[in-house]
């Protein structure tokens, strides 16, 4: 609607590009969303080559179709344009950790949480790449982290299922694995065909031991449109599920389909 207003509206064209780009990481892993993002962040460019937050929306489309190299080069010309722009540390953050990168994740996440400190999306990812690098103790000071945080974050925004399954996979990391459960429920019940919520729920049961469920979920979320592979490659999360023949076909079906 911003666009129809205005054509020449630049930040909105970066808006309608993460909106595609999210789209295609969760509901859609055909090619279409992910052209429709480039182009719009194209767009954004082309009315404004000095808008940071175009180059971060640019960074994010095509970190999605796998060119690293290319979302580093947009990632950080957005930090030199604006050095206090959450958005580009999260995203660069997210694509690094795409790529395999845990120690270079790690470092930009922290440089998001600075900038942002009572977002609880960014401690739950540290959470992540934590464990990823095997540090035990900076696992746990990170969950506590997203706990504070997330419940914070739900007293205002109680329906807010995006806080409510990451609380719950907080809860599962500190071996509260009934809570963690009863939570990710909560989730389920919000959004029972959401593939992150199902995605997430699936962490969360691995993470709880229970395996099969979580194979399940996962399952079922790339059923509905999950298809982020490279985060299925590099989640530890998902790390109790890999040796399951049923965790490896669905790997193989998902590799096949991105060749």
């Amino acid at each position: 609607r911003a666009i129809e207003m205005d054509p020449e509206y630049a930040i909105a064209y970066a808006g309608h590009a993460d909106s595609y780009s999210w789209y295609n990481m969760y509901w859609d892993s055909s090619d279409e969303p992910l052209q429709q993002a480039e182009e719009s962040s194209r767009k954004a460019l082309e009315l404004a080559p000095d808008l940071a937050e175009a180059h971060v929306s640019h960074g994010l489309a095509v970190s999605l179709r796998g060119r690293y190299d290319e979302a580093e080069t947009d990632f950080n010309r957005a930090i030199e344009l604006n050095p206090r722009l959450f958005e580009a540390y999260y995203f660069y953050a997210r694509s690094v950790f795409a790529e395999g990168d845990l120690e270079r994740a790690a470092e930009l996440f922290l440089k998001a949480a600075d900038l942002r400190p009572e977002d609880y999306q960014v401690p739950a990812l540290l959470a992540v790449v934590y464990r990823g690098l095997e540090q035990p103790e900076n696992v746990i000071a990170s969950s506590q982290r997203l706990l504070e945080l997330a419940e914070n974050h739900l007293k205002r925004n109680p329906k807010d299922v995006r806080a409510t399954y990451f609380r719950a996979g907080a809860l599962a990391e500190l071996g509260r694995a009934e809570e963690a459960i009863e939570s990710a429920k909560l989730a389920l019940e919000m959004e029972p065909d959401d593939p992150a919520v199902l995605y997430n729920v699936a962490c969360i049961h691995a993470a709880v031991g229970k395996l099969s469920e979580a194979t399940g979920f996962l399952e079922r979320a790339v059923e509905v449109g999950f298809s982020h592979l490279e985060w299925i490659e590099n989640d530890a999360d998902l790390d109790p599920l890999r040796d399951q023949p049923r965790f490896r076909q669905l790997v193989e079906k998902l590799q096949e389909q991105k060749n």
